[in-house]
């Protein structure tokens, strides 16, 4: 094998890759999903419901509800909090004036201004006004038939859905532009019977296969970094992150190899990622909803490397945490590298018959 040739081959492949569409979209997918994680979906995430209040700095239930758990409270002036209401910042808004407090401490039954905002959640602003309905029941001494407290389950160590939601799409990122980069280039050249032409030369299937799954590394690992950093994940052991990142990209540009030797045409290959990246992207799931028993996700291939993805990025794992699955990885990458130059040769004689 000549390096020199794979090199070679890589650099006319690199230089292709902006005359294609299909590589042009695997760049821009991660703007795509950032903007329906941030933007689409940012109001599935909330979680608290938000009580805007304009009061005295000295009220007591503005105090009272700023203790409680479950719920956000902001104070701000009358102008500011009419603002956020208009603009769904707030679920609700609770004005008190100065002698509202006293006003009912004496038997007083001044007017509640208390405003839902049309863009905010129906649901929490009904919660809220539940939670000040009570609390004027304690500050005018009435014998209270009931409490309302907003009380947040306890899921232990499981993180919020938004949080396990970022390094999940990260990782289908990965997988997506892993496979699929190599798997395109390798049946686009078949198509096009540039491959049995460049086979018709000293170079061998071998440096086709490595340059093909080369370009895929190149890359699948800036695309599913750029995602990370898009997504504002941090606090991580970034040496032990690379090295997740790499393993599981090679696995996954094995994977593509294998697309690409398989496939006769772009209609076979593209049924074939419709079908089959389901399969290899389902631990995903287990990750959105963990109540799913895990070993499951371990009859996965790509269950090994993205582990250890998960692990670095949500729980501060270091590289000695995740050594052991990031191996099961390893051995994986060189098993489909095995099947994938079997399946090339297999591929060069159905060429050469054509």
């Amino acid at each position: 094998m000549s390096f020199n040739r794979v090199l070679l081959l890589m650099g006319k492949d690199l230089r292709a890759c902006p005359r294609s569409p299909v590589i042009l979209w695997l760049l821009v997918m991660p703007l795509v999903i950032t903007f329906f994680l941030q933007v689409v979906f940012a109001t599935l995430f909330e979680s608290e419901p938000v009580l805007g209040i304009n009061s005295p700095s000295r009220s007591v239930i503005l105090s009272n509800l700023s203790s409680l758990e479950g719920l956000e409270v902001i104070s701000a002036e009358e102008t500011e909090l009419l603002e956020m209401l208009d603009n769904g910042d707030v679920d609700a808004g609770l004005f008190l004036s100065d002698s509202f407090e006293d006003s009912v401490r004496s038997d007083g039954r001044p007017v509640l201004r208390y405003f839902s905002s049309a863009k905010g959640s129906p649901a929490n602003s009904a919660v809220l006004l539940l939670l000040v309905m009570d609390e004027l029941r304690t500050l005018e001494n009435r014998q209270n038939l009931f409490s309302v407290a907003v009380i947040a389950p306890d899921r232990g160590d499981e993180l919020p859905l938004s949080e396990r939601m970022v390094p999940s799409m990260i990782l289908v990122v990965m997988i997506v532009s892993g496979i699929f980069t190599p798997a395109f280039m390798l049946v686009e050249e078949t198509e096009k019977g540039t491959l049995l032409a460049v086979l018709a030369t000293p170079v061998a299937l071998g440096e086709v296969l490595l340059s093909k799954a080369l370009v895929g590394f190149c890359l699948a690992m800036p695309i599913t970094l750029f995602t990370l950093v898009l997504n504002g994940v941090t606090g991580f052991d970034l040496t032990a992150l690379l090295v997740c990142f790499a393993v599981g990209t090679a696995v996954c540009n094995c994977i593509g190899l294998i697309y690409g030797t398989l496939a006769r045409n772009s209609k076979s290959l593209y049924t074939m990622v419709k079908s089959l990246n389901i399969i290899l992207a389902a631990p995903v799931m287990f990750y959105l909803f963990p109540g799913w028993p895990c070993w499951v996700a371990k009859l996965f291939p790509t269950y090994w490397f993205m582990d250890p993805v998960y692990r670095v990025t949500m729980h501060n794992a270091t590289l000695p945490d995740v050594l052991g699955d990031l191996s099961v990885a390893v051995v994986t990458a060189i098993l489909l590298a095995l099947a994938a130059a079997s399946l090339g040769r297999r591929m060069q004689n159905r060429l050469a018959g054509m």
